[in-house]
């Protein structure tokens, strides 16, 4: 259980590094002081927009090991100069979609763990379906087919962390099974 909670950690650690490097670079490339003076309503969406096509795997991975440091590095480091770099009357639209993104960090636990769920009961339920076919399919088929049945279905493994649609960022974010639990328990 201790190298279970160390692995999370030093997953949580190394996400939250990975985006905190993709922020100074992002900051000073994009949003330096010298660009913040010219930046206009529809390049500070644009520039959002860059961000976010940009950084989805280091995103995702630390909000996922940890959303209130992502939001606290998003909100203090990438809204606040977009926001302090517009007009305040062109910052009300630029205002809502960074609160919708530091929202949409924050809930990604919970869609993830989710999502997580589902996909391991229907692994589950699949694999069970799978073995009742063969049990059909071989009427003298022995009785450990039913243990291999029984088996499945409390088996808690499962293959859906590597599922298409937060495989890879679950992937990035767990370097050992026992932190992919972890991910999945956030």
């Amino acid at each position: 259980k201790c190298e279970a909670a160390d692995a999370s950690a030093a997953a949580r650690e190394e996400a939250l590094t990975a985006l905190r490097r993709f922020v100074d670079r992002f900051v000073s490339e994009e949003l330096s002081s010298q660009h913040a003076a010219t930046l206009r309503a529809q390049s500070a969406h644009e520039l959002l927009d860059r961000f976010l096509t940009e950084a989805p795997d280091v995103l995702c991975a630390a909000a996922v090991l940890d959303p209130s440091a992502a939001v606290a590095e998003l909100a203090g480091r990438v809204n606040s100069r977009l926001l302090g770099a517009v007009e305040a009357a062109a910052a009300e639209a630029l205002k809502l979609r960074c609160e919708s993104l530091l929202k949409a960090v924050e809930d990604l636990p919970r869609h993830a763990e989710n999502f997580l769920a589902a996909a391991s009961q229907a692994s589950q339920e699949e694999r069970l379906g799978d073995t009742a076919q063969r049990a059909d399919a071989e009427p003298g088929a022995p009785s450990s087919i039913a243990a291999e049945a029984q088996a499945l279905a409390l088996d808690s493994s499962s293959d859906a962390l590597s599922s298409d649609a937060l495989g890879s960022v679950v992937e990035k974010a767990k370097p050992s099974p026992e932190a992919a639990v972890s991910v999945a328990c956030v």
